[in-house]
């Protein structure tokens, strides 16, 4: 499963302060930025046309005037507030969603981190789910909240050590919602086909994730054989890093093994090549040496 490599080492780190994620591979987005126009047309006027009322959501106007009052909705009645309230497929279901997470107790304040990604990235989200690929929203306890498709949701669940601090971390009391199913609903509201969900990058269609590779970029090729070549056994790692002329800086780690003797050859070892080394000091003795060689790829 090269690609989900590919795409979370060239993603920002998470810090604490982060609230929001959202984890959709290459490969998923490159699928959407080539289909009909006519048929993305055709989406676009679906996702936004105003075919929904509030008597759809089956509440009453005082808990979405709430929402609206707390900024989770927008208000799109025309001036002063005045008027119907009509909603468009993408309102609609980003509605259904917080209406839900109210039954769970989650406050207001948490809430709004998923507005944001909302605004930034609903629609593409449920154009995923449109073409078939399932996208997972995640929340937690903290505010917390992600969007993840079957790549990163592979990751989330796995935990893998590869990952630590790139993709978010699994905890108790978190809540997982499937996109599909409130797509779903709401197509089934105004009879329109509900999507099929096709999991993406399974492990056994090795033939079709072949193709997918060979439409790589070269540097990404280049960057997923560097991966491949990565000996787990021997702790060794690779640092990515973006630079300004458009090339990428790629460095390769190997952990060194505790030896007294190795203090003696630091010189050397910094005169190999281009490299970093890493030394930490415990009570006086060098306890750990870290060697990083590094080369660049140009992404042009």
């Amino acid at each position: 499963m090269f690609p989900k490599v590919l795409d979370t080492l060239l993603m920002p780190r998470l810090t604490p302060e982060v609230k929001t994620f959202f984890g959709m591979s290459s490969l998923i987005k490159s699928g959407l930025r080539t289909t009909d126009l006519g048929v993305e047309k055709k989406i676009d006027k679906l996702l936004n046309e105003p075919l929904f009322t509030l008597s759809d959501l089956g509440k009453k106007y005082r808990t979405i005037n709430y929402l609206e009052q707390t900024g989770l909705i927008d208000d799109t009645r025309g001036k002063k507030g005045k008027g119907w309230r009509k909603l468009g497929l993408s309102e609609y279901i980003y509605i259904s969603i917080l209406l839900e997470l109210r039954k769970y107790g989650l406050k207001s304040n948490h809430l709004k981190h998923f507005k944001s990604l909302y605004d930034e990235y609903f629609i593409l989200a449920i154009f995923a789910v449109l073409a078939g690929h399932e996208i997972t929203m995640i929340f937690k306890p903290n505010g917390f909240c992600a969007l993840l498709d079957p790549t990163f949701l592979s990751i989330y669940e796995e935990e893998d050590e590869r990952f630590m601090d790139i993709t978010p971390r699994r905890d108790a009391g978190e809540i997982q919602l499937k996109l599909s199913y409130f797509t779903s609903n709401a197509l089934a509201l105004i009879n329109k086909p509900t999507p099929v969900i096709h999991y993406s990058y399974a492990k056994s269609a090795s033939a079709a994730m072949a193709q997918k590779i060979e439409a790589l970029r070269e540097y990404e090729k280049q960057l997923l054989k560097e991966v491949e070549q990565l000996d787990y056994s021997k702790d060794e790692h690779l640092l990515v890093q973006r630079l300004k002329d458009r090339t990428l800086l790629i460095k390769r780690g190997e952990r060194l093994p505790n030896d007294s003797d190795l203090a003696s050859q630091l010189n050397s070892l910094v005169d190999e090549g281009f490299c970093d080394l890493k030394v930490t000091k415990r009570d006086g003795k060098v306890v750990d040496l870290v060697q990083t060689n590094a080369k660049k790829l140009n992404m042009n």
